[in-house]
């Protein structure tokens, strides 16, 4: 009976919540439903962007579609009081976006270690060719990928009428390297103020691997406090899954009293600041 009483007042919980939440969604006017759609909006062009750049074949929308049914199941799961079942989910929903953000991040560095032999192949059809846009289009078949396939997406945008400049200045963007941006920036130079081009391109190669020396050194010393803060980022996570499937009961006190409700809240907050505190010491700009 007491079990069928706690149940009830779960669902009266619920229901309340989800009732408020109407109930603001309607005073709102528009207001929130506007701020809603644009930031549903933003992230939904945030995705197609990463999703077009690393070249998915599972579409944005679907990527969405599994969010939402994540936190679906969350909020299935806090009903069913499996809140660890919820903390997966909604882990699931949150890594997303950093899931792709981290193979663009793989992504760009293959790119940039392609720069050096790129250029240098650059320089030497410069030679044969006179044109840096023909060069360009020569170069894509002695380029690996990933490398060719944006310079494929260049010649493309150079064939349609764009000019070489802009055609540039749109590959740098869409990948977003700084060592790239410097490269074009001084190939654009270059070519602009009539100065040799094969000079300036071995120059640049020679720049960009003393660029990448010293990012292996950067990276190499902070990849150590790096793994150490994804450990500590993920002990609490499974030290509570744990614990629960030891003990169902174990951590009960914190799902069915008001006090446990805040005091999870506080933990919960103080863990988040934890985790962007630690981002924002272990972001070192390369």
């Amino acid at each position: 009976m007491t079990e069928l009483w706690s149940q009830l007042l779960r669902w009266a919980s619920l229901s309340s919540f989800v009732l408020s939440a109407g109930v603001i969604w309607w005073a709102s006017g528009g207001v929130l439903r506007c701020a809603l759609s644009r930031r549903w909006t933003a992230h939904l062009r945030a995705v197609r962007h990463q999703v077009a750049f690393l070249r998915l074949a599972v579409p944005a929308e679907r990527l969405l579609q599994l969010q939402a049914g994540a936190c679906g199941a969350a909020l299935l799961g806090l009903v069913a009081s499996l809140w660890w079942l919820s903390l997966i989910f909604v882990g699931a929903a949150l890594s997303v976006m950093p899931a792709l953000l981290h193979r663009r991040d793989k992504r760009v560095l293959a790119l940039e270690e392609q720069l050096d032999g790129w250029l240098q192949t650059l320089s030497g059809l410069l030679h044969s060719t006179g044109s840096l846009g023909e060069a360009l289009e020569e170069s894509i078949g002695l380029t690996p990928a990933p490398l060719a396939e944006e310079l494929e997406v260049t010649a493309r945008q150079l064939r349609l009428g764009s000019s070489l400049e802009e055609s540039l200045d749109m590959l740098a963007e869409r990948v977003g390297s700084r060592p790239l941006r410097s490269a074009l920036g001084a190939l654009k130079v270059s070519a602009r103020s009539g100065g040799e081009l094969r000079s300036a391109l071995t120059d640049s190669a020679a720049v960009l691997r003393e660029m990448a020396r010293l990012e292996g050194v950067l990276r190499t010393r902070t990849a150590e406090a790096r793994s150490q803060g994804v450990v500590l980022a993920l002990m609490p996570l499974a030290l509570a899954a744990g614990l629960s499937w030891m003990d169902p009961n174990f951590l009960r006190p914190l799902i069915d009293s008001t006090s446990g409700h805040l005091l999870l809240a506080a933990v919960c907050g103080m863990w988040l600041t934890g985790l962007v505190w630690m981002r924002r010491i272990l972001d070192v700009d390369f």
